[in-house]
Parts: structure tokens; sequence; C-alpha cells
């Protein structure tokens, strides 16, 4: 008799110890903070874990990866804490208007037509890191190569933002004279006419 109480004592303890196990870290609920714009379903279409899978790191490093991917946010942290998987995100700011100053010898359509930031885009310092460089390569074919580009942000209500481009066009740089070496078989003369220089 005594066998068969400890028997089932036994295999009372053990079941419970293996669903403790099971259960100890499977998610039972999933919590989305600071989101204004960006709906939680839309958040969660991105996350690797669902309500009852287990919390798994590698899948949440998947997810915050692909959050960061879609530009939508500044910033994405991820806890976890009593079966509930806590995901905070910033999202990044909405343009309100592009604009340019300083620039006289291009135009501003010229340039927003270039450019991939434009009103009521996601503004990200990757996509503004893009433009600036494309900026510099408008000036640089017209031949101003001391162009310099300063980006400037004015925060409005509802993380919304201006971007202004502060343009500084330099000087235009010419060439004042051009040197030919090593020609042994054509003049001078006939170089320079065939470049575009």
């Amino acid at each position: 008799m005594r066998y068969y109480l400890f028997l089932l004592t036994s295999l009372f303890l053990i079941s419970n110890i293996s669903y403790a196990q099971s259960n100890g870290n499977t998610i039972k609920s999933i919590v989305i903070d600071n989101n204004k714009r960006i709906e939680n379903a839309t958040i969660k279409s991105y996350v690797e874990l669902s309500k009852g899978s287990k919390y798994n790191d590698e899948k949440i490093n998947n997810s915050i990866k692909k959050l960061f991917e879609t530009g939508l946010f500044s910033d994405v942290k991820v806890s976890y804490k009593n079966n509930t998987l806590y995901i905070t995100v910033v999202e990044n700011p909405i343009i309100n208007i592009v604009s340019y100053e300083g620039n006289k010898k291009v135009g501003n359509e010229t340039l927003s037509a270039e450019l991939s930031l434009r009103s009521r885009s996601v503004y990200t310092k990757s996509k503004v890191q893009n433009d600036l460089k494309r900026i510099q390569d408008i000036y640089r074919k017209n031949g101003r190569f001391s162009v310099s580009v300063t980006p400037k942000v004015i925060t409005l209500e509802q993380n919304r933002i201006n971007l202004i481009y502060e343009i500084n066009e330099g000087n235009k740089t010419s060439v004042s004279k051009i040197y030919f070496a090593g020609n042994n078989f054509f003049k001078v003369s006939k170089l320079k006419r065939i470049i575009n220089t």
C-alpha cells in the first residue's frame, strides 16, 4: 500500500514538474506599447512569436530586426515577464514639408525629383543620408564639387517634422589647363577635340 501511495505521489510530482517546465516559458499574452500611428496587428505581423508559442531568443532577435527593417521605428525594445511579451516601440516621425535653403543654381523641382523623402513619408536617418548624397551628386555634375548640405529638423506636434536642407553651393570648379603625357602618335590639338572636358 505504501508503495502504491509513493508511486502515485511521485507520478503527481513528475507531472506537475513537467507541466511547469512546459508552460514556464509559454507566451500567454503580447502587449504592444507606445505605438500611436502603427496598429498592434501590423506590429505583431512582424513578430515571429505569438500567443501560445514558446519564448525564443533567436526569434525575438529576428523580430526586432524585421521591425527595424520596416523603417517605421527608430527604437524597438522587447522584454518578457510573467509569461507576457512586452514590445515597446518608438515610431519614426512623418514628414510634413521638405524645403530647401541656399539653392540658387539648382531649382526646388530638380532637387525634389531626385529625393526619396517627401511630404507624408516616414523620416529615417538612412534616407536623409541617401538624399544628402543625391543633392551633392546633382551639384557635382554641374561642376560644384565644394557643395555642402546640412539637414535641419523642426519638430511639430503629433510626431511630425519639417525637414529643411540647408545648401551651401560653393564655387564652380573649372579647368584652367589640360595636359597630356605619353602621347607619341597623336597631337595635343587632336586629343583636345575628342575629349568633352
